[in-house]
C-alpha cells in the first residue's frame, strides 16, 4: 500500500493539504477557493467527489473560506471538525459540517486511514491537528499550533512525514511593520510557533521513519522560506540529517511526498497520560 501528501496552499490566505492512503483521499482544511481547488486535485487523479473526507482544524478563514463551494460541488463528502469548529463555520455557512464531532484524543477510521485529532493552543473555539496513517505510516498535520505541549509532541512523535507551521522569525518580528498589540498575539502562546520553536519540537518529534518535513504558514513580512528551513535543517543535523526540509508555496501545490505503507497496526497513543484511552469511534 502506499500513501501521499501533498501541501496544497499554504500561508495567512489559504490552507488546504491533501492525503492519500491507500485508496483513501482526505482533505485537510478547505482554504482554497473551488477553482484552485479542483485543478490541485486534479493533478492527483482526484475530484472533490471522490474524496472520501474533509477533516477541519480549526474556523479562521484561511482555512475553510472555500468550504461553502466545496460542499455544493462535493454534497456526499463527510465534513469533520470539532465542536467548537463546527459551531463557528455554523455561524458563518449555516449547518454544512455533518459527520459526527472530532474529539480531542479520539481515534476514527476512514476507510483505510486511521485518524487521530489532537488539541492545539491557537486563538480558535476548539482548534485541532491530526495524525493521519495507517500501519507503521504516519503523517503529522498542525498548522496553527501557538505552543509547543506535551500533547503536540505525544501526537506527532515518530511520524513519515510532518507539515506544521514555522511562522516567523522572532527578530523579524520584532523589527517588523506589525503594530504592537499584533506582534504580541502572533508571539503569544495562542499565536504562532517561530522557527525557533519549530525547529525544537521537530528535533524532539524526529523518529527512524521520519523523511519529510513540510513548514507551513510561513510569514510574508516576517519570514523566508530560507531562515526557516535552516532552522530545522540546523536541529536536525546531528541525527537526522537526511531528513528532507522543505517550506511549502503559498499560491501553489508543492512538494508530492510518496511513502510505501509498512503493514501493522497504528500505534496506540496516549495524549493524556494518566486518563487512558477513550474508545475509538468509526463513521
Amino acid at each position: 500500500m502506499r500513501a501521499i501528501v501533498r501541501v496544497l496552499a499554504s500561508g495567512s490566505s489559504a490552507n488546504a493539504c491533501f492525503v492519500q492512503v491507500g485508496d483513501t483521499r482526505l482533505l485537510v482544511d478547505a482554504g482554497l477557493p473551488i477553482k484552485r481547488l479542483t485543478a490541485a486535485l486534479a493533478a492527483l487523479d482526484c475530484t472533490p467527489r471522490a474524496l472520501d473526507g474533509v477533516l477541519l482544524t480549526h474556523e479562521h478563514s484561511d482555512h475553510i473560506k472555500g468550504l461553502a463551494d466545496l460542499r455544493a460541488a462535493a454534497p456526499d463528502v463527510p465534513i469533520h471538525a470539532s465542536v467548537g469548529t463546527t459551531a463557528g463555520i455554523t455561524r458563518l455557512f449555516g449547518p454544512i459540517v455533518d459527520a459526527p464531532p472530532i474529539v480531542h484524543g479520539e481515534a476514527i477510521q476512514i476507510g483505510m486511514a486511521h485518524v487521530l485529532a489532537f488539541r492545539v493552543e491557537h486563538d480558535a473555539r476548539e482548534p485541532v491537528g491530526y495524525r493521519i496513517g495507517a500501519g507503521a505510516f504516519a503523517v503529522g498535520i498542525a498548522t496553527d499550533l501557538g505552543d509547543d505541549t506535551p500533547v503536540v509532541r505525544r501526537a506527532l512523535a515518530d511520524c513519515s512525514a510532518l507539515v506544521l507551521e514555522a511562522n516567523h522569525d522572532e527578530d523579524l518580528l520584532a523589527r517588523g511593520p506589525y503594530p504592537g498589540f499584533l506582534k504580541r498575539r502572533v508571539a503569544s502562546r495562542h499565536g504562532h510557533l517561530s522557527n525557533r520553536q519549530a525547529a525544537t519540537l521537530i528535533a524532539a518529534v524526529a523518529g527512524p521513519r521520519l523523511e519529510h518535513v513540510v513548514l507551513c504558514h510561513l510569514s510574508e513580512a516576517n519570514n523566508s522560506p530560507e531562515r526557516a528551513e535552516a532552522a530545522v535543517r540546523l536541529a536536525l543535523l546531528r541525527r537526522h540529517a537526511g531528513v528532507r526540509v522543505v517550506a511549502a508555496e503559498r499560491h501553489k501545490p508543492g512538494t508530492l511526498m510518496l511513502f510505501d505503507v509498512p503493514a501493522g497496526i497504528p500505534p496506540t497513543i496516549e495524549l493524556e497520560p494518566g486518563a487512558g484511552m477513550r474508545q475509538a469511534r468509526l463513521f
